[in-house]
């Protein structure tokens, strides 16, 4: 793999991955954040829907409460009640009802409630003037009133009365966030029977009151965010790339050029340099390169010299060979082909 493209992919793979990181924290930590400014907007608006539910029980009509006891209870005796709207007083006295009136007024729901009164008509009233969905529920989490989608009875069971819980609900249309507590019910009768009708307790009945705050626009304005930070991840990655590409050509451009030079020194060209680099590392290399190059080319120019001085030498030597080597074969030549006296041979060997 060509330097270029090593630095190119690096460069990707780093810048990729720590814009990446950054958006991921970045928008988990505005998530975060935006939830936590929801939920205490939410649980101050139920702080305010709180106090309204209970300053509406206590001047409202009170609220009767009638306990269905079975004749076969043990003497921890569970109670089953309803909460229904205290009757109006009648103008007629029980003195003044015909037996059948009085049967009829006897009998209830399998002949064990004290009276057969069921009205949720304060809890709707309740909801109606709440600026958010809200429902309540009995102490053994039966519905009275609820305009609330989806509720999970669960969430119920963590509820106490001296602590606002809260939960993070998710749901088709986006999300919301279901606050809760335990709200009193004072001045409540709990009825065994009808000749214990008139006396009521004074603890009051608990009621389970849970609101509903909607988050969906937070949620919405998260998913526009993260489309923006797509966005801007692909243009910022697009011009990364060009970035690379200019910065990964100006880092191998120097190193390309350094080896077209050495191949044509290779060639024969011990001229060739390198222009004046930089001060950084690049500049170095290419000053180091220029040295070497001339290096090489002091040492060619001194081998060069050498040659020509020994072909010199050779030449000279062989110079001053030739004469005497010329004489010598002639004399030779002489002696061979011709009938010479021993004068005149000795006379030729002499010279």
């Amino acid at each position: 793999m060509r330097l270029f493209t090593k630095i190119f992919l690096a460069g990707v793979l780093v810048l990729g991955l720590a814009f990446s990181a950054s958006g991921y924290f970045l928008l988990h930590y505005s998530l975060e954040s935006s939830l936590a400014r929801e939920a205490d907007f939410a649980l101050k608006q139920y702080q305010y829907d709180k106090f309204t539910v209970q300053s509406a029980m206590l001047t409202d009509t009170a609220i009767w409460i009638s306990l269905g006891l079975d004749d076969e209870l043990a003497e921890d005796e569970t109670f089953t009640y309803t909460i229904r709207e205290k009757p109006k007083p009648q103008k007629k006295s029980m003195e003044g009802m015909s037996a059948e009136e009085d049967k009829e007024e006897q009998s209830g729901t399998e002949g064990i409630w004290a009276r057969a009164y069921q009205s949720m008509d304060l809890f709707a009233a309740l909801a109606l003037e709440l600026s958010v969905p809200a429902a309540f529920y009995a102490e053994d989490h039966t519905l009275l009133y609820s305009n609330i989608q989806d509720l999970d009875p669960a969430f119920l069971d963590n509820l106490t009365e001296n602590a606002h819980i809260w939960q993070y609900c998710k749901n088709g249309a986006g999300g919301s966030i279901l606050v809760g507590s335990i709200v009193w019910q004072e001045g409540v009768a709990a009825v065994r029977d009808e000749a214990d009708a008139g006396d009521t307790s004074s603890g009051g009945c608990p009621v389970y009151f849970v609101t509903q705050w909607d988050i969906s626009k937070t949620l919405q304005q998260q998913d526009t965010l993260r489309q923006y930070f797509l966005r801007c991840y692909l243009i910022v990655m697009a011009a990364g790339m060009a970035l690379l590409i200019l910065l990964s050509a100006f880092l191998t451009g120097p190193l390309n050029r350094m080896s077209r030079a050495a191949r044509r020194i290779a060639a024969g060209d011990y001229g060739e340099r390198l222009p004046a680099g930089g001060r950084d590392e690049i500049g170095g290399l290419a000053d180091s390169f220029n040295q070497m190059a001339g290096a090489v080319e002091g040492k060619i120019d001194e081998l060069a010299r050498a040659a020509r001085e020994k072909e010199d030498f050779v030449a000279n030597f062989a110079h001053e060979l030739k004469t005497p080597l010329t004489s010598i074969i002639g004399y030779a030549d002489t002696i061979y082909q011709k009938e010479l006296s021993r004068e005149e041979t000795r006379k030729a060997s002499w010279h």
